[in-house]
């Protein structure tokens, strides 16, 4: 290890910087990052100091934030600070809903052929499926109609993972066997 990669490893992200990415991150995202989450922040953004050869965050930031560094580093950074959380029937409640409710109703008002639904911070994907798979179980007695799914997340490296839609079978121990058998395909490869 150089010792650039040395001391960037030991830099501390200041409260100055915390703030301005902070805001920048609220305001074009919505994401909330309080100062109490200034060390996890630090954690998550580290490797790219050290990736780039910044030795500080000051240095970083200024890259990030400059015209050069908004198309080069910004989707890095993104990546790094965002969570991640979903898996399949992810708060079950929200597609048991969606099968007994919100589905029923759309086949009952007829109002349109095609159910469009949005699934923003879609992450690897998980809950899109989930969505599909119930969607396309409840419409398939209904020919005429159809649905569309957008997933939408500002990580472009979850998304990347949600549209090859390669899972662990341990990811999928929550989908009945009945879905399992009609929509996923079991691997050859172990890995």
């Amino acid at each position: 290890m150089s010792s650039i990669q040395v001391q960037a490893y030991k830099a501390v992200l200041k409260k100055k910087e915390a703030l301005i990415i902070s805001q920048y991150i609220n305001k074009n995202f919505g994401i909330k990052l309080p100062e109490h989450k200034r060390i996890m922040l630090q954690g998550r953004l580290i490797n790219r100091l050290v990736k780039l050869n910044f030795l500080s965050f000051e240095e970083y930031t200024n890259y990030v934030f400059s015209e050069e560094g908004e198309k080069k580093e910004l989707h890095h950074m993104i990546d790094a600070i965002s969570t991640n959380k979903t898996e399949f029937y992810r708060e079950a409640v929200h597609f048991d809903y969606l099968s007994n409710a919100v589905i029923p109703e759309f086949i009952k008002a007829k109002e349109s052929s095609t159910l469009n639904i949005w699934s923003a911070a879609c992450s690897s994907g998980e809950e899109v499926y989930t969505i599909a798979m119930e969607v396309d179980n409840k419409l398939s007695l209904h020919p005429d109609l159809d649905f569309k799914i957008l997933g939408t997340d500002i990580s472009t490296r979850m998304l990347a993972r949600a549209q090859k839609a390669i899972y662990l079978s341990s990811d999928v121990d929550s989908v009945d066997i009945k879905f399992k058998q009609r929509y996923l395909l079991k691997s050859k490869d172990s890995d």
